[in-house]
């Protein structure tokens, strides 16, 4: 499932010259869903792992085939940070210092 952080993380970290290989397609029109995934980040206590993404982010309408890019998007802005030893995703908001 694309909503494991670890393989994300492994593409973020070996460059964008990486992206275009990896390229998912993009999320669809009509709703900020890195809005949305930032309020479910901060309902669920600031940070998710992989297997708590893969169980909370479907119902919620995310799509394993351009969740990635939600998630770099927020990675690439500083809103998000990513654990590397973990692979838990931390949104930095005012609620998520």
């Amino acid at each position: 499932m694309l909503y494991r952080l670890a393989p994300l993380a492994v593409m973020l970290l070996a460059g964008p010259a990486l992206l275009p290989a990896f390229a998912q397609e993009a999320p669809p029109a009509g709703t900020d869903w890195k809005a949305l995934l930032t309020e479910t980040l901060e309902a669920h206590g600031c940070t998710m792992t992989e297997e708590e993404a893969a169980t909370l982010l479907p119902p919620l309408g995310f799509s394993e085939d351009w969740t990635a890019v939600v998630v770099e998007e927020m990675l690439a802005d500083g809103s998000a940070e990513l654990d590397e030893n973990t692979w838990a995703l931390t949104v930095k908001t005012e609620k998520c210092p």
